[in-house]
């Protein structure tokens, strides 16, 4: 007790660096988002009765690829949407294009498309055809695609 009172403005010192450094990092917490939370938060709690093994992608890839119309194909998974970008030979109209989501569908359980969205991307080896890249999407609860006007 006797140091405090003989050291009062060093101890005040002390104190206020000491609070604002609990504050300072209150306040990183608060307006930071933590890194160590899944980004899909609660939405895809029930994943698990809906797994997609690596057989049933590679089987779609499989598929794509073995139309001539397709040079590459790759598949991502984030939360609930499964994304392709497929890459389609050089001189394919956009309307063969469409065609190409009918092999993913085809090819994957109603198990998984009642529960996953799909993103295709189309993309074209001739950076001039016209009409590319665009995209399709479907819904969990469509039976059927959407596709962008871009291109």
């Amino acid at each position: 007790m006797k140091f405090i009172k003989k050291h009062k403005k060093l101890t005040i010192a002390i104190i206020i660096v000491l609070v604002v450094i609990i504050l300072g990092f209150l306040l990183i917490q608060l307006l930071l988002p933590s890194n160590n939370k899944n980004v899909c938060g609660n939405r895809v709690s029930d994943i698990a009765e809906h797994p997609i093994s690596d057989e049933a992608i590679n089987t779609v890839k499989e598929a794509l690829i073995n139309s001539s119309r397709v040079n590459d194909a790759t598949y991502n998974l984030v939360c609930r949407t499964m994304s392709f970008v497929i890459k389609v030979e050089s001189g394919v109209e956009r309307d063969s294009a469409k065609d190409l989501v009918n092999k993913i569908i085809d090819n994957l359980d109603e198990n998984i498309t009642s529960y996953y969205d799909i993103e295709v991307y189309f993309k074209s080896l001739d950076e001039e055809n016209k009409g590319f890249p665009f995209m399709a999407y479907k819904n969990k609860n469509s039976k059927t695609f959407s596709y962008t006007n871009a291109g």
